[in-house]
């Protein structure tokens, strides 16, 4: 049988590099980014340059592909729906908690809340693609997931990535950083 084919935009990226090894090992990965390496100059192989960084493009082409996710997804432009999620990613980073200064409530919150742990990024990102029926209740397969581990402090919801798509997050950010947490309340208390 072959592998099903996904295009990963971003493929040199940070968000995109600790989960290329096990993606490509499933998928027959389409990489895409806007250079053909990685941040630290290494060859990002088999990477399709494609550069919508200028900052008068970006925010249109941001917004236009989620427009245009949904006219694909109708089945208005080829006749056919085609699946489309739509993945808004919040925190993928173990470090955000070190940038916080004791008694700054609102970067705290926003580190603890937006976190995306590697294994729940990966099981996301697996899910996404393989599951059976994103469709809603107009049979429109238009799915948006917000990136983000089981935290305790999320202010997103991820009810539609656990109904969707069977998304069983395995990390929460209070649990992984409890002794960080504690380190910074203590500081703010001197």
């Amino acid at each position: 049988m072959a592998k099903r084919r996904v295009v990963l935009t971003g493929a040199a990226g940070y968000v995109a590099k600790p989960m290329f090894k096990e993606l490509s090992e499933r998928w027959d990965l389409v990489p895409i980014d806007v250079r053909p390496t990685t941040r630290d100059g290494r060859p990002a192989l088999g990477v399709v340059v494609a550069d919508l960084t200028n900052p008068d493009w970006y925010g249109w082409a941001k917004a236009a592909y989620e427009l245009l996710g949904f006219v694909f997804a109708t089945g208005k432009v080829e006749g056919s729906k085609l699946e489309i999620v739509q993945w808004r990613i919040g925190g993928p980073r173990d470090d955000d908690i070190d940038q916080v200064k004791p008694g700054d409530i609102k970067v705290m919150h926003r580190a603890l809340g937006a976190y995306l742990s590697r294994r729940d990024q990966i099981q996301q990102a697996t899910r996404m693609v393989e599951a059976e029926d994103i469709a809603d209740e107009h049979g429109v397969p238009l799915l948006v997931v917000y990136g983000i581990s089981g935290n305790t402090h999320r202010f997103w919801s991820i009810a539609n990535a656990r109904e969707k798509i069977g998304y069983e997050p395995e990390d929460d950010s209070q649990i992984n950083f409890a002794d960080k947490i504690a380190a910074i309340a203590r500081a703010a208390k001197r």
